[in-house]
């Protein structure tokens, strides 16, 4: 974990922000928050989900509503990393399954919970804590998750997927722990995934799907409407010709096509 602890410090100083800390004077100001997942050099099913917003906790909850940050987006936000924690624990096979806590709080699935008010996030918020032993302490959270997500790659469906496909099992695997850029903040922000070429035709193209006011996940299971890329030129042309620059110097670099996620927040949060 030390490695670990001395890639963090150098990330809070890019970011100018402190994981697990918040103070009653940081009114304009957001906590490092992190996504962790497992990620190995040759595709492989069975490893653990990501996991989003690590790091949240319920006094940083209470305190960034205090400070007058968007109460519904605290509250979600918070759901949203219960919920992905609890997925990617073993400690959730002992909890009521989350579709079941969600039913008893509101009539939404879960695909919908950023249509949930205020009352109703609250409610989920209690019934997920009751359920699932999540850590209060940030960096006990980051602990955790980076040990299941390492054990993960001897996961009995990770294993005989790996033997299915004949992958090595001597393939590397890392924990890719990322600053959260908070894609679901408002109408102006959003997420996707993106392909360097059309990987149907081979044309030379921003091809992919992106989401308004949601998370990369959010695009890849579609659990939200999504639009091509086409359509973020008319949201944003500075925002479509920089990822037109950032293609083509990716695909140049490494002579291949390749596949990135994506993440924009504006205005850009302090």
């Amino acid at each position: 974990m030390d490695e670990i602890e001395r890639a963090l410090k150098n990330l809070e100083i890019q970011t100018s922000r402190s994981f697990g800390v918040l103070t009653s004077g940081d009114t304009d100001r957001l906590p490092l928050l992190l996504s962790v997942r497992p990620s190995s050099s040759v595709s492989t099913m069975g490893l653990k989900s990501t996991v989003v917003n690590v790091g949240l906790n319920s006094f940083i909850v209470h305190r960034l509503i205090a400070n007058g940050v968007d109460e519904k987006w605290v509250l979600t936000s918070y759901a949203r990393f219960l919920i992905s924690f609890g997925t990617a624990t073993p400690s959730w096979k002992k909890a009521t399954n989350v579709d079941s806590i969600l039913k008893k709080y509101s009539s939404h699935k879960i695909s919908q919970i950023w249509e949930l008010d205020n009352v109703d996030l609250r409610n989920l918020i209690t019934g997920l804590r009751a359920a699932i032993p999540v850590p209060e302490e940030p960096m006990e959270q980051l602990k955790l998750l980076v040990v299941e997500s390492l054990e993960s790659y001897t996961h009995p469906a990770a294993i005989d997927y790996r033997k299915t496909h004949n992958i090595s099992d001597s393939t590397y695997m890392a924990i890719v722990l990322q600053a959260m850029v908070y894609g679901d903040f408002n109408e102006l922000s959003g997420a996707g995934v993106m392909y360097t070429r059309n990987p149907n035709t081979g044309v030379k193209e921003l091809f992919g799907e992106y989401v308004v006011q949601g998370l990369v996940e959010d695009a890849i299971q579609n659990l939200r409407p999504t639009m091509k890329f086409e359509k973020l030129f008319q949201l944003s042309p500075a925002s479509y010709d920089k990822l037109i620059n950032v293609e083509g110097m990716l695909e140049r670099h490494h002579r291949d096509m390749l596949v990135s996620t994506l993440c924009r927040c504006w205005p850009k949060l302090k």
